[in-house]
């Protein structure tokens, strides 16, 4: 069995993320994962909650900031690769669910693209793994879309919002307790937590 080291970098914004960690085996090379969040992009009606990581796994946390209900959401990752002149990303495939306002959407790793990534990385064979997560696309009940062209333009784009922060957080605190990750381990959370359909 092949054990990862994980480590967390510096996040864009506070976000509570939880890396599962084990140790590396003897002898064997360390590998390393680090996770950045995309900075808020106030526009977006979308935000990033929190996130869940480690080298094979990548689960986002939403929350619909609007006063509509969010129809569809796509995730996108960039590669931090010091291997390729250009940047890399990923889109993860379209998740389309029905996440009403102040409710929250958990992305699983099968809609994050997050398995392009890793295949990528051990195409490569790149061990320091680091990635970058952001939303690139939402759509709103009534046809309203935001877009970020990752591909296009190889980064997320925003800035820093300390309203935005605490609006994020206070959700979060009233749905799920302060220090609560329940929402990404517990499937009997479906009252706040909706999920991808197919």
């Amino acid at each position: 069995m092949k054990h990862v080291a994980v480590i967390v970098s510096l996040l864009w914004i506070a976000l509570p993320v939880v890396a599962q960690k084990a140790d590396t085996a003897a002898g064997k090379r360390e590998e390393s994962l680090s996770l950045r969040t995309g900075p808020l992009q106030p526009e977006f009606p979308l935000q990033i909650a929190g996130v869940v990581f480690s080298d094979t796994e990548l689960q986002v946390l939403l929350v619909n900031l609007t006063s509509r209900q969010v129809e569809q959401v796509t995730v996108g990752i960039m590669l931090e690769d010091k291997t390729s002149p250009e940047p890399v990303t990923r889109i993860g495939k379209v998740c389309n669910s029905s996440v009403p306002p102040g409710r929250f959407l958990l992305v699983k790793t099968a809609n994050t693209g997050f398995d392009g990534a890793d295949a990528y990385f051990r195409g490569k064979g790149i061990t320091q793994k680091a990635v970058a997560v952001g939303i690139t696309h939402v759509r709103l009940a009534g046809g309203i879309e935001r877009n970020l062209p990752l591909e296009a333009k190889g980064r997320f784009e925003g800035e820093g919002d300390k309203d935005l922060e605490r609006k994020i957080e206070a959700l979060r605190r009233k749905a799920f307790g302060r220090h609560s990750m329940a929402p990404f381990f517990d499937p009997s959370r479906e009252d706040k937590v909706g999920i991808c359909r197919e």
